[in-house]
């Protein structure tokens, strides 16, 4: 029986991380090995199999995508993306509620590819996470959303403030109105802050929140259950921090800024 080129795609991570690479451009062997972290009796036979089926053709001394398979890889390569961003983090994406992100950025997730899950401290999971304060000195700019407020984050924007980094806050109407209510005061001084913007969204914020600054990304979602849990999507890597970038921009076109004679 013949195997399906979605077989021969889909059926080797080797394969397919190697037609992904290949869609960027020639490479030699030694280079292959290095850049996948692979040896040769693991990526030979996957070689083979690529070159027997069309997909993948040798020049000289370098591997390169044939006409078809740049035609395969260009058609399937979002679909490729979306399969790795949600494989390298399964348990989390199965177990947390993604219909919460908004659908624009939900078709993206295939840009979360590279974040990692971070189990927060029972003690410490409404506090910052390390990583993110350790960035704050090195950042020009720092964004956030939410669904909730905790009192240590005051702290945060305080920082922020001493530092003079632009910064952008969005929150969910009934984040906002718990703010005037019990910190009236602390909100004023942030509102009367030039380098503090604080959005209040005219809908729903469903996620539980979302921070970005010039070098980190992370996101925090609401369980299956509705509830919060210890868990966090923490990344580095630049197309998460644009994907969160344009989250916050998705919730700041829903929202009204703050000023002093509306807080």
């Amino acid at each position: 029986m013949q195997t399906s080129l979605i077989d021969i795609v889909c059926r080797s991570r080797k394969r397919k991380d190697l037609l992904l690479l290949l869609a960027g451009g020639a490479h030699t062997f030694d280079e292959i090995k290095v850049i996948l972290n692979v040896t040769d009796t693991g990526m030979l036979p996957q070689i083979k199999i690529l070159r027997d089926h069309g997909l993948v053709e040798r020049d000289n001394d370098q591997y390169k995508l044939s006409t078809i398979g740049k035609i395969v890889v260009n058609n399937i390569h979002p679909a490729l993306r979306t399969l790795e961003a949600i494989s390298n983090n399964q348990n989390y994406w199965k177990e947390h509620d993604i219909v919460a992100i908004p659908s624009p950025l939900l078709k993206r997730i295939n840009e979360l590819r590279d974040c990692q899950v971070v189990m927060l401290d029972l003690d410490r999971m409404f506090e910052p996470h390390t990583e993110l304060m350790e960035q704050i000195p090195e950042s020009h700019f720092f964004m956030r959303t939410t669904s909730s407020f905790h009192p240590e984050y005051w702290k945060v924007y305080a920082q922020l403030i001493r530092r003079n980094i632009e910064t952008t806050i969005v929150v969910a109407p009934l984040t906002f109105e718990r703010l005037r209510k019990e910190f009236q005061d602390d909100l004023n001084k942030i509102v009367a802050s030039k380098c503090i913007h604080i959005f209040v969204c005219s809908q729903t914020i469903e996620i539980t929140a979302c921070v970005v600054t010039d070098g980190i990304m992370t996101l925090e979602l609401f369980n299956n259950n509705g509830g919060y849990d210890h868990k966090i999507l923490l990344s580095h890597d630049d197309s998460a921090i644009r994907w969160g970038k344009d989250l916050m921009k998705y919730y700041i076109d829903h929202s009204q800024e703050l000023t002093p004679d509306r807080s």
